[in-house]
C-alpha cells in the first residue's frame, strides 16, 4: 500500500434487494430473522406454467416456479432528475436505471 495516499471510507449505502427491505435494518430484520425473500414469479415478468417442467433435462424449461423479484416498479424511473429524456430512460437496460438510483443514495446516505 502506498502510505502517501490518504486512506478512504466508504460511508454511504444503498440497494434494491428482493423484498420489501428498502433500510439496513430492514435487511437485518430479515437476516435475523431467517425469513427468504423468495416468491413466485410474477405474472407480469412471464407465464411459469408456460416454461415449467419438473425435469432439468428438458431444453428451453425452467424447473422452479419462484424466485428472488425486485418489488418495485422498474418503470418509476425519474428521468428528468438525472438530466435525461423520457425516452432516453426507456431505451437503458432496467439494471442501469436501478444502478443510477441507488449510486445516487448511497451518496446521499454517506452524508
Amino acid at each position: 500500500m502506498d502510505d502517501k495516499l490518504p486512506p478512504i471510507a466508504i460511508v454511504g449505502m444503498s440497494w434494491r434487494f428482493p423484498s420489501e427491505a428498502r433500510s439496513a435494518s430492514g435487511f437485518w430484520d430479515i437476516l435475523r430473522n431467517g425469513e427468504s425473500a423468495k416468491s413466485r414469479i410474477p405474472v407480469d415478468r412471464f407465464d411459469p406454467e408456460a416454461y415449467y417442467h419438473p425435469s432439468a433435462d428438458r431444453q428451453g424449461a425452467i424447473i422452479t416456479k419462484e424466485g428472488h423479484f425486485l418489488k418495485d416498479d422498474i418503470a418509476a424511473f425519474d428521468a428528468p432528475f438525472f438530466s435525461m429524456t423520457a425516452t432516453e430512460a426507456e431505451g437503458m437496460d432496467p439494471q442501469h436505471r436501478i444502478l443510477l438510483e441507488v449510486t445516487y443514495e448511497a451518496f446521499e446516505n454517506g452524508e
